[in-house]
């Protein structure tokens, strides 16, 4: 796999844990909130995850936050849960927005394993 295709698959991971689903045209990314369209991005857009704090972020705080949303899944809780979020934020709080991103796929790709 390409470098290119390797952050096309690391970007759609962080869209769908985000919520989001390629819609049908296979040109937008869509998110419901039960049958209404919550929002819709076109398909480039998801490649800001990797290259702007203001997509970033949000999912930093969507993983951070997982033990409110998911308190009886066990598993989740512990120590590489633990450990995943203090590397995630031992990142942020250098400023290297690469370091982040790649972060963020470990614990996105450990968070699926879990489900």
């Amino acid at each position: 796999m390409t470098k290119e295709e390797t952050r096309l698959e690391n970007n759609k991971l962080i869209a769908e844990f985000m919520g989001y689903k390629l819609a049908d045209d296979k040109f937008h990314w869509v998110k419901f909130n039960g049958d209404k369209l919550d929002s819709m991005m076109q398909f480039p857009d998801i490649n800001n995850y990797g290259e702007d704090w203001n997509w970033l972020i949000p999912v930093c705080s969507k993983f951070n936050d997982l033990w409110v949303e998911d308190e009886n899944n066990k598993k989740l809780f512990g120590h590489e849960y633990m450990q995943l979020c203090d590397d995630l934020d031992a990142y942020v709080i250098t400023y290297d927005i690469k370091n982040v991103y790649k972060q963020l796929i470990k614990n996105i790709k450990y968070y699926n394993k879990q489900k």
